[in-house]
């Protein structure tokens, strides 16, 4: 394996985890995810943010819908990611109630049936909680390979100052690895919030 290239590394471990992903039951996913939900919901950026963006869960990944229901119990703004068509295949992001019309993007996941004319840039919100395959505990984030996620965050690679949104990863435990193979385009996420507890540690969420 040592001989591998990142592109068959990556792959390999795509499959590996969405494998371990798919073993869990749902009652199991559902637990792993309330749990993460509260520790994610004690910490300050979740709660000083006002818009914030989610994902809806797919093929056994970590659900947000607890820190959904919480931000908006609080009265956040909360957005769903959308393919951008005209902007290169970036994410813009849509507003999202429970009573938002959903339709399938090209990839059949759904996205908010929203007008484009309430879409949002990434720099309009606060925090983005986003999916991934695997992550580290420093903030390696290993995507499902569509680079979307690093195409729409890479100002935040030529920023030092101003780095809105703050990007949290959520996933479940078994997704870490001590190591990912990275490219010069990937954009590393803030924390990861997963069962287990935060990465790197709570300083990261402030």
């Amino acid at each position: 394996m040592h001989n591998e290239s990142s592109a068959t590394k990556k792959r390999r471990i795509r499959k590996e985890v969405r494998k371990a992903r798919r073993a869990l039951s749902r009652r199991e996913v559902r637990r792993k995810s309330q749990a993460a939900a509260r520790f994610v919901a004690r910490t300050g950026a979740f709660h000083r943010a006002e818009r914030v963006a989610f994902y809806l869960a797919a093929d056994g990944e970590l659900d947000p819908r607890y820190l959904v229901e919480r931000a908006r119990k609080l009265g956040k703004h909360c957005f769903l990611p959308v393919i951008d068509t005209k902007l290169g295949g970036r994410l813009a992001f849509a507003p999202y109630t429970p009573d938002t019309p959903l339709q399938p993007n090209r990839f059949g996941i759904p996205e908010p049936a929203v007008p484009r004319a309430f879409w949002v840039g990434p720099r309009r919100l606060d925090v983005i909680y986003a999916p991934l395959v695997a992550f580290t505990p420093e903030g390696g984030r290993l995507g499902m390979g569509g680079g979307f996620y690093d195409r729409t965050l890479a100002h935040r690679r030529h920023l030092t100052l101003w780095r809105r949104p703050r990007v949290f990863g959520l996933a479940l435990e078994l997704q870490k690895r001590e190591w990912l193979p990275e490219e010069p385009w990937d954009i590393p996420v803030d924390g990861v919030a997963s069962e287990a507890g935060l990465y790197p540690g709570w300083s990261s969420f402030r």
